[in-house]
Parts: structure tokens; C-alpha cells; sequence
């Protein structure tokens, strides 16, 4: 970064180039605070060769100044590397209260994209490497009980990586082999330029836990921006689902990009772009989950109506109607409703997920209750009568004063 300067400039010699940042907010308060104490705090710019300014930092305020009708900005000129000049302007959006999560995840992505240009990609071919510190957190989670694929995903990294380092962590990893990984990490983002830390001195002995130039750049983000590496890794996640699938930007909400991406990635359902872009539709136009209007792309449209009453009505959590729509997507040959499906999903297992086999259970409960000209609910009472009998717990006068109960219509439990 070269010298500074401060000066007033015209604001007409200021380019604005292209940002994350697309909406700028309500900055009435902002010109309110102009006009009685004026501009305290300057923008940024950096000189351009044809003598015009690039916008650095500070959009709102030059807006704000714009609309007041000023002439001129006060203004810090400081000479910057274009991707050093991004970097800045990241910085201090997301430092900012209103990002909705969708920037906020955007401007995270990017940033670490352009830490990692700077530092320069790693290898192809090269194995993917851990710091001594997501060692540590692998060996806990691992006493913890979580499964190689828990730690990988919490970790952001593969399972083979997570395996290979706890085996070697099990069998020698010695404090000097950590210490020396811990050296070479790069301290990329600390306030002072990036550009002009051109080397680093690295040991010439190669340690045993290699730390590769990505995973500097994961730390040194995680550091500057003070958010911790699942953070990264999610925001990394809702850019790459974008790309895949643009639909959903429309989304706005982080958590949905991820949600829709996860399920519209899976073979099974066989979903494609152009269900991706409808669903999106659908569920701005009706205020719904975005995954339950993914799933509605391969149900019948005859059903969508009954489904968006039954989400709207709030009867059922969210969850339930969503592993209600996973159902009838995937047993189209069962030709299965969302009342029926739903009542599949209330009487399973816990965590409310329904087996295959489940499925039989019910159907085959159903048939025989029909049989006996019983509900499903009465048959279900009626056995258990006979299991207390049969088991001595309740004489004869007992057993068929309760089996009449039931069949009058009482309620299918004995006191």
C-alpha cells in the first residue's frame, strides 16, 4: 500500500465499480447526520491511472453526499492493489448490521476466494492438510463419539484426510512437529497490507502435519474476519449452490440456498435446474418452504393445494410435512396423499423418520383392521387387550368388558 493523502474531490471524478453490495439501505439518517455535523468520516478511494478515483469504501456516504447535491466528497486516496481495494470494501460491509445472510454468506465466499488468489491455490494432487488445531478438534469430536463423516463436515475437509491425521495422531505426532506446522501457517490478514509480505520464511526441515496455502487462507480469514472455519465453509457452500443452481438467489436466505441445494443434489429425486427455478417461484409466489416447493415439482398438481392448506393451516411442524413431501416423492407408486403421508410420518419412529418397511406395517395394519371391520386405532387397542390376557394380567370379565369398549368407540386405551 503506497502513501495516503486527504483531499477534497469532485465527486464526478468518482468511479463506483461493481459491488457485492447491492442495496444501500435507508441512509436518511446518514444525510441527517451530514447536514448538521457534516462529513466526519471520509471514503476511501484509490487513484486510477486516467486520473479518476475508484470507490474504495464508503458507497453510502458518497450516495448520501450525491443526494444532498455536494460537488465534492472528503476523501482518504490510498494506493491499492485492486484485489487489497476489494478486500477493504468486504471488510467493512460485513462489519456492517444489515447484510441479510445471503451477502453476508456471498461477501464471506468472496473474500476467502480473493485470500487464497493472494496466497496462491494449492497444489494439484496434493493431499489436503489440517492445522495442528483442527487436529486437536478432530481427536475431540472423535472422543465425542462423531462418526469420520461428522468430522469431515464440521471440519470442512474429506474423510480421508480426517482419518489419515487421527491415525497419525494416535500412533506419533509429536509437540515439535506441531509447533513447527504452527510456524509456517501464514499470518495473511492483520491489519497490515497483504502485498507486502512477499516471502515468508518456512523451516527447511518439513513437518509432519503439512499446512497447505488453502488452509492458511481458511485461518487467516476465520482470524481477520473473527468468525470461526464452519463459517467459511458454509458460506463457500451457498456460492458454490448458486453457481450450480442461479434460481436461488432469489432466495435471500442463506440456510435455503444450502437447504434446496441439498435436496435438489440428490440423484434419487432426479431433479433438474428448471425444477430448481419453479420451485423458487412457487415459493415466493405462496409463501412456502422452498423445499417443500422442490418436492411439489414431482408430486401431482392436483395434490399442491391440499399441500400448501396443510402448511399454512400450522397443525404440523415443518419438518413433519417436509419428510411428508420426501415420501410421496420418492413411493410415486404408492400414490400416496399428504393427510395419509403425514399420518405415516406421526406415527413413526423417532426423529419422525419412516423406513420402507414401516410403510408395509401400516398397510398391512390397515388391511386387517378393515378385515375386522375395526380402525386401524381400535385393532391396535384390541391386541394389546389380548396380549394382557394371554399374559394372565386381566381375567376373562375384564378382557371382553374392555373388547366391547373398544369396539363401542371408547378410547383405544385401558385404564
Amino acid at each position: 500500500m503506497g502513501l495516503e493523502r486527504f483531499e477534497l474531490i469532485p465527486i464526478e471524478k468518482i468511479d463506483v465499480p461493481e459491488r457485492l453490495r447491492k442495496d444501500l439501505g435507508d441512509i436518511e439518517d446518514l444525510k441527517r447526520s451530514i447536514k448538521i455535523v457534516g462529513g466526519i468520516l471520509p471514503i476511501i478511494v484509490r487513484p486510477k491511472e486516467d486520473g479518476r478515483y475508484a470507490l474504495v469504501v464508503g458507497e453510502r456516504r458518497l450516495q448520501a453526499f450525491k443526494e444532498l447535491g455536494y460537488t465534492r466528497v472528503p476523501a482518504i486516496i490510498r494506493s491499492y492493489d485492486p484485489l487489497m481495494a476489494e478486500l477493504a470494501e468486504i471488510e467493512e460491509n460485513l462489519r456492517r448490521k444489515d447484510y441479510d445472510s445471503l451477502e453476508r454468506a456471498k461477501a464471506i465466499a468472496r473474500y476467502y476466494e480473493i485470500v487464497k488468489q493472494i496466497l496462491g491455490e494449492p497444489k494439484p494432487g496434493r493431499p489436503e492438510a489440517l492445522t495442528p488445531e483442527q487436529v486437536e478438534k478432530a481427536k475431540q469430536l472423535r472422543a465425542q463419539g462423531k462418526s469420520l463423516s461428522e468430522i469431515a463436515e464440521e471440519l470442512g475437509t474429506g474423510k480421508v484426510t480426517v482419518k489419515r491425521y487421527l491415525e497419525k495422531a494416535e500412533t506419533a505426532v509429536q509437540a515439535s512437529s506441531a509447533e513447527s506446522a504452527e510456524k509456517i501457517v501464514p499470518k495473511l490478514v492483520q491489519r497490515a497490507p497483504i502485498l507486502e509480505r512477499e516471502s515468508a520464511s518456512v523451516p527447511e526441515k518439513k513437518p509432519e502435519l503439512e499446512v497447505l496455502p488453502e488452509r492458511s487462507a481458511t485461518r487467516a480469514v476465520a482470524e481477520e474476519l473473527d468468525i470461526d472455519h464452519a463459517t467459511i465453509v458454509r458460506a463457500a457452500k451457498t456460492v458454490d449452490a448458486i453457481r450450480r443452481y442461479p434460481a436461488l438467489e432469489r432466495l435471500r436466505r442463506a440456510s435455503d440456498v444450502q437447504r434446496v441445494a441439498r435436496v435438489a443434489d440428490n440423484r434419487l429425486f432426479g431433479f433438474t435446474r428448471k425444477d430448481v427455478e419453479e420451485a423458487v417461484a412457487l415459493a415466493l409466489e405462496e409463501d412456502i418452504d422452498p423445499v417443500l416447493a422442490l418436492y411439489m415439482q414431482k408430486i401431482p398438481r392436483e395434490q399442491w393445494d391440499r399441500i400448501i392448506e396443510v402448511y399454512r393451516e400450522g397443525r404440523y411442524p415443518r419438518e413433519w410435512i417436509l419428510e411428508a413431501a420426501s415420501l410421496i416423492v420418492s413411493n410415486p407408486e404408492k400414490q400416496l396423499t399428504i393427510d395419509r403421508t403425514l399420518k405415516l410420518v406421526v406415527m413413526s419412529p423417532k426423529e419422525y423418520r419412516v423406513k420402507v418397511w414401516y410403510h408395509f406395517i401400516v398397510e398391512k395394519l390397515e388391511e386387517a383392521a378393515a378385515k375386522a371391520g375395526l380402525t386401524v386405532e381400535q385393532y391396535i387397542a384390541i391386541a394389546a387387550i389380548e396380549k394382557l390376557y394371554n399374559e394372565g394380567l386381566l381375567d376373562e370379565v375384564y378382557y371382553d368388558e374392555a373388547v366391547k369398549f373398544v369396539k363401542r368407540g371408547g378410547p383405544p386405551i385401558v385404564q
